[in-house]
């Protein structure tokens, strides 16, 4: 198999890392993102924007990134919202 994981063995601990029972190690998690064409994160991600980015990052040139980064950096950050105060 491309990800160097044992053909006999394979099947079964996909299906243990989909289904959340097992966690590939981090060289295994590498290797399997390389053969499906992804960055490592994206096996980790829980947030589905994130995700959508993350499947998108390996397309963008460096100078996109950067671009991308620059926009975060200067998007201004969420105030928090404020409970009322209760009044006694």
């Amino acid at each position: 198999m491309l990800a160097g994981l044992d053909p006999a063995v394979a099947s079964p601990r996909i299906n243990q890392y989909e289904r959340g029972k097992h966690e590939p190690q981090v060289e295994t998690a590498k290797q399997l993102a390389e053969v499906l064409g992804i960055p490592p994160a994206f096996l980790y991600t829980e947030d589905e924007l994130l995700a959508k980015l993350l499947l998108r990052w390996n397309e963008l040139t460096v100078r996109q990134k950067k671009d991308l980064l620059k926009q975060v950096e200067i998007a201004p950050a969420p105030r928090p919202k404020r409970t009322p105060r209760k009044v006694e």
